[in-house]
């Protein structure tokens, strides 16, 4: 039997109710009748789903009671010692980590008989095995530096001991990808810029080797290579980045393993900055389902995404020397909104279309964006189009801020 998983905030009161009715716990969930009086505790149950081997999204279910039949324990009603998401990370980060510490957030849901806090523990596969540098105490109990804490099926490695063998190295090889696909690993070696070095492009892809060409130093067998498009002329709301932007300037940025080609992206430059096109989505009035004229199209990132690594990448100073493009990015980030994951996507989505003519208001009532092109035989009404797309895609991402302060 398959065991409901995280998608989104939207859908957590369904999946607490049906992991509560398997009445166990699991690998990635937990179940806590009311909110820890030890933060020792709290702390060694936020490492263990936080280091879970299967790489799920943790959850640290507050408020089902499973000696009364995994019933609700309505924590409205018994809230001592309750977190929200702000106190829970200002506690762990006050904690002395071998790196990063585990990203959470509190998310009440409220179900039929009461309501229950969920501790949602995102993973972060280069980030994990979470552990301390320096023990952390609480009464009689103690969270011990460089033990490596994880779940054992419906339970956690007790404070005294350590993981298997096994498990601590299927948490590393996580950590540095071992386990994955050439195209899973991509994001994390993009993340490390200075490791990719200019080459000569003399490699057997055609067409394709005039362009700039980049390998990584210590996995050489991954290569990037960027050419132009010149016979590509649509224009992007992305686009208007940059101030001086006199008309598309297309290039595509292709992924290589070995002389296999991975995925393609294409982009553009704006000014100094080379931006990989954003994905396409629509807002639509729930329910609909068909393509509706009211039917608003916004561009955007996810974190993690070849799109957004590469993105990063141009970003780096390490890579080719500081750019001269400041006001390109400032521009860029009031254009082009960045979701932390599909999750979050889904769920902003669903919370910005609730009140339909609410939005249709505010997606109109943005200022409008004039960056005029000065090239020969510019089609106006396209560009007119173009900016009226920008400027309702700035109060999107105005909206997702407001999104995010609602979660907190």
């Amino acid at each position: 039997m398959n065991t409901p998983r995280y998608v989104d905030d939207d859908t957590l009161g369904q999946v607490v109710s049906e992991l509560a009715s398997l009445h166990r716990e699991g690998s990635y969930w937990d179940f806590k009748r009311e909110w820890h009086e030890n933060k020792a505790d709290l702390l060694h149950d936020i490492i263990c789903l936080a280091n879970n081997v299967g790489g799920e999204t943790g959850l640290m279910i507050i408020g089902i009671d499973e000696d009364n039949d995994f019933g609700v324990y309505d924590i409205d009603l018994h809230c001592e010692g309750r977190k929200d998401t702000q106190g829970l990370n200002d506690f762990l980060s006050s904690k002395h980590w071998a790196g990063a510490f585990p990203l959470v957030r509190v998310v009440p849901v409220h179900l039929d008989r009461g309501c229950v806090d969920v501790v949602v523990i995102d993973h972060d596969d280069a980030a994990v095995p979470y552990h301390l540098m320096e023990d952390y105490g609480a009464g009689k109990e103690t969270v011990r530096a460089g033990a490596i804490y994880t779940r054992l099926q419906d339970g956690n490695v007790a404070k005294n001991g350590t993981a298997t063998p096994l498990d601590t190295e299927k948490l590393w090889r996580r950590r540095f990808g071992l386990d994955k696909t050439p195209v899973e690993r991509l994001p994390q070696l993009l993340s490390e810029p200075a490791k990719w070095h200019h080459t000569k492009s003399s490699l057997p892809f055609g067409e394709y080797g005039g362009g700039y060409c980049y390998y990584h130093e210590e996995f050489p067998e991954f290569t990037l290579v960027r050419t132009d498009d010149p016979d590509k002329d649509a224009w992007e709301p992305f686009m208007l980045a940059s101030p001086f932007c006199h008309g598309p300037n297309w290039w595509t940025a292709r992924l290589y393993y070995h002389q296999t080609l991975l995925c393609e992206v294409p982009g553009a430059y704006s000014d100094h900055l080379w931006i990989p096109a954003p994905k396409w989505a629509f807002l639509r009035e729930s329910g609909v389902r068909s393509w509706q004229k009211d039917a608003y199209m916004y561009t955007y990132f996810i974190e993690g995404s070849i799109e957004r690594s590469l993105m990063l990448f141009e970003l780096d100073e390490s890579k080719e020397g500081p750019h001269q493009c400041e006001e390109e990015v400032q521009l860029l980030g009031k254009l082009v909104p960045v979701f932390e994951s599909e999750s979050e996507r889904a769920g902003f989505e669903h919370w910005a279309t609730r009140d339909w003519q609410e939005l249709v208001a505010r997606l109109g009532s943005g200022e409008r964006w004039r960056r005029v092109p000065v090239g020969p035989g510019d089609d106006r009404c396209r560009w007119c189009e173009v900016e009226r797309m920008a400027s309702e895609s700035e109060v999107i991402v105005r909206m997702l801020d407001e999104y995010r302060s609602a979660a907190v």
